[in-house]
């Protein structure tokens, strides 16, 4: 069994919610992290980039392979530490950045 993580997901919400960027990342962000809690309310220990990913697919949040993206590094952030604190571990996969051929 996994250990639960002491790193509280809303502590790692509220580190990246000042780091700006585009705009409504922090609604984005605040939704994310809704969706990971009632996720984790519900008893469930999957908490994979796929799974979330596509939980907040459906719910119109996230499209497709956002979360696998280099730049959604925060989105990817926030759900490593559900998982952690639920006591899930993930290895979150991310799509290297596109190389220039010279």
């Amino acid at each position: 069994m996994m250990a639960n993580s002491d790193i509280l997901p809303k502590d790692v919400l509220t580190a990246l919610l000042p780091q700006g960027g585009r705009p409504g990342r922090m609604a984005t962000l605040n939704k994310l992290d809704a969706i990971c809690r009632r996720h984790s309310e519900n008893g469930t220990r999957s908490f994979s980039i796929k799974v979330i990913g596509r939980i907040a697919d459906h719910q119109g949040l996230l499209k497709g392979r956002i979360p696998y993206n280099v730049p959604s590094a925060d989105y990817r952030a926030l759900i490593v530490a559900c998982a952690n604190y639920s006591g899930s571990t993930i290895s979150p996969k991310v799509v290297p950045a596109s190389t220039t051929r010279g």
